[in-house]
């Protein structure tokens, strides 16, 4: 089958095609034949060598983590799903793929009223942005919640699940994406480049989420928070300080086993049956070396709002 990789860090051109064998399952596994596999930003940075720890790569990684596709064969022991069917797979690595194998727990129906590329792209971004809020952010009913990067994936999710637990939602993004920041039930938009703007919502956020790409989002995001507010950070720690304010920064680096997927995902399979999910596909690339390039660029270059997705042929 092919797979798509790289075995050195750098650029997004670092991607070539390889063909592998099929991966073997076990009696508590599942094969599928994926369609769609999703881009995460996060793979941006571990594919840049970023984390590297500047040690260079002695073998071919193989990316992704977070598939949609059609059960091919199950496990002897699998009871929960059936060949045939269209599932959400959750794997470790080597998502960018033909097929991939998922354990059984990590393998979750498509529901028959959510979008094909909604539930190709949800998952992942869906799951972080619950365990943001609900975990790590411990939000409660009336409070305020700024989102950086709130037209993002994971910013996208988080500003839904915000209003569906009773918060305040303020949306930070551009202003080419305010419409769709507050399509998803934002009650203030600030476009992050206005520095006036920013200002006037300083120190009006219990719990701040900067889902911003490389935690950039904004240059002082942590002032936006109130005395004893929360600041969680999905890949580094602000770059900035805050002088005379108690707050606590967290970063959301490895959840706790009590974390589950299960939790998050069937939350959000309600929330989108309550009220409808959600979730722009930014753009679909091809499952090639060129296909995964282009899907890179796209999410480094933050030129529209939304997932990035491989289609397999």
């Amino acid at each position: 089958m092919k797979a798509v990789g790289y075995c050195k860090y750098g650029g997004p051109s670092v991607f070539e095609e390889f063909q592998v064998i099929v991966p073997e399952m076990n009696s508590n596994q599942v094969l599928v034949k994926v369609l769609y596999s999703s881009i995460h930003p996060v793979e941006t940075i571990v594919r840049s060598g970023a984390w590297s720890g500047g040690i260079p790569l002695n073998r071919v990684v193989f990316p992704g983590t977070e598939v949609l596709g059609i059960v091919e064969k199950i496990g002897s022991q699998v009871t929960n799903v059936h060949v045939g069917e269209t599932v959400i797979a959750k794997v470790q690595n080597a998502g960018y793929a033909e097929y991939v194998v998922a354990d059984n727990n990590r393998i979750f129906k498509k529901p028959e009223d959510m979008d094909i590329e909604i539930a190709a792209g949800f998952s992942g971004v869906g799951i972080t942005a619950y365990w943001a809020l609900i975990g790590y952010g411990r939000i409660k009913k009336g409070e305020t919640v700024v989102i950086l990067g709130a037209s993002g994936g994971v910013g996208s999710i988080a500003a839904q699940i915000a209003k569906d637990c009773g918060l305040t939602v303020i949306g930070v993004a551009s202003t080419k994406n305010e419409e769709y920041v507050l399509s998803l039930g934002a009650d203030r938009f600030v476009d992050y480049n206005e520095k006036k703007e920013m200002e006037k919502i300083k120190g009006s956020a219990d719990v701040v989420i900067d889902a911003s790409l490389l935690g950039k989002g904004v240059e002082n995001g942590v002032n936006l928070l109130k005395e004893g507010g929360r600041y969680v950070t999905l890949t580094t720690d602000p770059q900035t300080t805050v002088s005379n304010k108690n707050v606590e920064i967290i970063g959301m680096r490895g959840r706790s086993s009590s974390m589950t997927e299960k939790e998050a995902i069937n939350y959000l399979f309600d929330l989108n049956k309550r009220v409808g999910l959600k979730l722009k596909t930014a753009m679909t690339f091809p499952l090639t070396a060129e296909g995964a390039k282009k899907a890179h660029e796209a999410i480094i270059e933050k030129k529209i709002p939304g997932k990035v997705l491989l289609k397999s042929n």
